[in-house]
Formats: C-alpha cells, structure tokens, sequence
C-alpha cells in the first residue's frame, strides 16, 4: 500500500501574512519563503543541505512549495 500525501493538507504548510516576508508565501509562518526553496531546488540543492541552513524544514515542505507553484 502506498502512502498517498493528501496535496489540501500539503498546501496548508504554505502561508501568506503580510506582515512575515512582505506577504511573500512562506513556509509554516516562518521567514523561509517559497521562493527561496524553489529557488534552491532549481540550483541542484538537496533535502539534506537545506536542513542544515533551516532544521525546521521537512520534505513535506519541499513538496508544498512545488505543488503552490504549479498553482
């Protein structure tokens, strides 16, 4: 049996508050923006070296913010 990630729960990890990165969609409120993980996947930066710069990161996040950009 697979585990299937429900992408309504996945894109939940995916905030928007004006007040936190000028209202850039972050990642569960934090100031790491969607942008900035997408932006690092592109480069060729795995899970792993983005936790070292962010240990709050889970891969779950990597995935919400692939899934809100392809909108």
């Amino acid at each position: 049996m697979h585990n299937l990630i429900d992408p309504t729960q996945l894109l939940t990890r995916v905030t928007v508050n004006s007040l936190v990165m000028a209202g850039k969609p972050t990642i569960r409120g934090t100031r790491l923006t969607v942008e900035q993980v997408l932006k690092a996947t592109g480069r060729g930066l795995s899970f792993e070296q983005l936790k070292g710069d962010f240990p709050f990161l889970e891969k779950e996040d990597i995935l919400a913010c692939v899934l809100y950009a392809h909108g």
